[in-house]
């Protein structure tokens, strides 16, 4: 996929997709196409970043335009490329 993107075949922009759908997946801990609290306090932790429960709250809420309680794949690539 990045030989197409460098041989201009490839929108970047369908390129930086690809990239954010491996961001997602490695919040998405258990595979179902959402990321919850658990997992995304848990990813965060992993990566020395700790924050509180209501500050996890606050950033689902920021990408869960559902109001599920989740971010699903969907709602988080459209919160990273607004159209």
């Amino acid at each position: 996929e990045e030989y197409l993107v460098s041989m201009g075949t490839l929108a970047d922009s369908i390129h930086k997709q690809a990239a954010m759908r491996s961001v997602f997946m490695s919040f998405d801990r258990d595979n179902n196409g959402q990321v919850d609290a658990r997992e995304l306090k848990a990813t965060f932790a992993e990566m020395g970043k700790y924050f509180s429960d209501e500050e996890i709250q606050r950033l689902i809420s920021m990408f869960d335009t559902d109001r599920s309680g989740t971010v699903s794949y969907e709602e988080f690539i459209a919160k990273m490329f607004p159209m």
